[in-house]
């Protein structure tokens, strides 16, 4: 049986998820508890730690970024006083007994931040090593676009933005026999691109359009982007929680030439004090006069790979995405390196045709949630 963990704002889309999955043939549930079950809460071994990476993004965003009318990452149930940490405490307690009954041969959740789900992974670490041993995995939009139905991000234990869970991946594709390389992969991956290109294709479609940029951007060939991220991005808590990495890339880009900031398309705002364009525009519309872009952990850094626009990562990218990218607008003349150029083919194409599966696979999409490749 499959358990979905469902006490998150992103039920709807596990729910839909969920029914391609019983269709596919599995058994699902779904566990969308609104509150921990009462009951002893048992002491836990590392307890103080073991807490404080539970509830340690909500920290992090009640610090840093409560702000905006995003949903409060701690979940539905916070009693007045109750310090973060004990929420987190009982709700491991909760899905240790609830496993326990149950005996879930996977347990999936949307991300790995939203406090009820974290405590889920979690409480399955606590079980780790009993017999009938539960598979904690989290879900995730897909970084690309695919050609038919959903695309999804599928990792175990943590997503793809923290405990390098994409390295991890690569580690379990190569065990079972994969290959990155090879001149087969490349032509798929080139065909990929010129059809994302053609059809104008992004993670963030929903919410761009078609607007007009200023008539400065069109007086330069050679634009350099800044671009932005939602500020209370998981993404960002985990690649830069101090905002060390932000400050450097907007003192950077300040020394440079045509250069311009992107804000995000669902938090419109320039903090930046460069010339801005508007949020919602698509990246396709500035592909032709970009000489290069900068983000910390932006799924647009892969992007603009894909779309062979040299770009800076300055996070801490959690990931092998490492291969063929550079860190510093400084270094973005090292971009045509042959062997960068390689490694980014090697690892482009299998992040989108090995690393995500789609919904309008059902068999593949079972096969990597149970840990199959």
């Amino acid at each position: 049986m499959i358990a979905i963990i469902g006490s998150h704002p992103a039920a709807a889309s596990l729910r839909s998820v969920g029914e391609v999955l019983t269709k596919a043939g599995e058994a699902v549930e779904f566990w969308d508890e609104t509150r921990p079950e009462p009951g002893m809460v048992p002491m836990l071994a590392d307890e103080d730690a073991a807490l404080e990476g539970v509830a340690g993004y909500y920290e992090w965003w009640r610090d840093h970024c409560c702000a905006g009318g995003q949903v409060n990452p701690i979940g539905p149930w916070a009693p007045e006083g109750m310090p973060s940490t004990e929420v987190a405490r009982r709700w491991i307690a909760h899905w240790m007994r609830k496993v326990e009954r149950h005996r879930p041969r996977v347990v999936v959740t949307w991300g790995s931040v939203h406090l009820p789900s974290r405590a889920a992974l979690r409480a399955l670490g606590r079980l780790h090593g009993r017999e009938g041993e539960t598979r904690g995995v989290c879900i995730e939009e897909g970084l690309f676009p695919a050609r038919e139905g959903r695309s999804l991000m599928i990792d175990a234990g943590a997503s793809y933005y923290e405990g390098w869970a994409i390295e991890r991946a690569i580690m379990d594709f190569r065990a079972a026999g994969g290959s990155l390389g090879g001149a087969e992969r490349k032509a798929r991956l080139d065909e990929y691109a010129s059809w994302w290109r053609g059809n104008r294709r992004t993670k963030h479609e929903a919410h761009v359009g078609d607007a007009e940029l200023p008539d400065k951007w069109y007086w330069s060939y050679s634009n350099l982007v800044v671009f932005g991220q939602v500020p209370w991005d998981a993404a960002v808590w985990a690649a830069d929680p101090a905002g060390h990495a932000w400050g450097r890339m907007v003192q950077e880009a300040r020394r440079e030439r045509e250069v311009w900031f992107k804000p995000h398309p669902r938090w419109p705002h320039n903090p930046t004090g460069l010339p801005s364009l508007p949020a919602d525009a698509s990246i396709h519309r500035l592909l032709p006069r970009m000489r290069g872009g900068a983000a910390v952990s932006s799924g647009v850094i892969y992007e603009l790979a894909l779309a062979e626009v040299p770009v800076a990562a300055y996070g801490q990218i959690k990931c092998p995405s490492s291969r063929g990218l550079v860190w510093s607008l400084e270094d973005l003349d090292t971009w045509e390196d042959s062997w960068l150029q390689g490694a980014r083919w090697d690892l482009l194409g299998w992040l989108i045709h090995e690393y995500q599966a789609t919904t309008a696979d059902p068999g593949r999409l079972v096969a990597r949630i149970h840990g199959e490749w």
